[in-house]
């Protein structure tokens, strides 16, 4: 029946027939990912134990959500817990006081739309952030976020911050084409840049494509 339920692409039914009423739920699971894995060497399927909410970066608190939304969406640099790496910007500098900082952007990077992710685009979603009611807190020393050039970020301080890359490496920093940003949960579409592309979001499906 759960592969049935596979072949059919109703994977509500089959993470439903895997936990079979909660008996024997890590061996339905293993033969569950087995088949697919077997069966589709592109895809994996993973049911999970919750709903997973959507996965705006500005509104994911869950941990899940969050490595999400790193797969699917870029931030100006990465962070792999010991140094500081490109991923959206190729090169950033800041002046001596640590006050101003410029983040360059690689003209070639594309959301998954195939429209160009531009500096305003990082000014957007960015600003949003910087102005929501449960972030603000973390980035109250920002003053100022503009593009300088379609390729070019500014970003002003109002107090000297050296590790200002480090904090831009986090999940909600996460740069989304401007026309999504202020968008409701219900018109929402999760446009990234990162290496994984939404192919279905509902309540019961997440599928990512490489």
């Amino acid at each position: 029946a759960v592969d049935h339920a596979i072949g059919q692409e109703r994977y509500d039914l089959a993470h439903q027939l895997v936990g079979f009423h909660d008996r024997s739920v890590a061996s339905n699971l293993k033969r569950y990912l087995a088949h697919t894995a077997h069966n589709s060497e592109n895809t994996i399927y993973a049911p999970f134990h919750r709903k997973l909410d959507w996965l705006h970066p500005h509104f994911a608190m869950g941990r899940t959500e969050r490595h999400l939304i790193h797969e699917v969406f870029q931030t100006l640099v990465s962070h792999d817990g010991s140094a500081i790496h490109p991923n959206l910007a190729h090169h950033w500098s800041s002046s001596h006081s640590h006050t101003c900082w410029r983040f360059h952007l690689s003209s070639s990077a594309m959301f998954h739309d195939k429209t160009n992710v531009t500096a305003e685009d990082v000014a957007t979603s960015l600003n949003a952030l910087v102005n929501s009611h449960y972030w603000r807190g973390l980035y109250d020393h920002i003053d100022t976020i503009s593009a300088v050039t379609p390729y070019c970020i500014e970003i002003n301080l109002s107090e000297p911050d050296p590790l200002l890359p480090s904090l831009l490496s986090r999940a909600e920093t996460s740069i989304l084409p401007s026309r999504f940003v202020h968008s409701e949960k219900l018109a929402f579409h999760p446009i990234g840049s990162g290496p994984f592309s939404v192919d279905i979001n509902s309540d019961k499906v997440l599928r990512l494509n490489r």
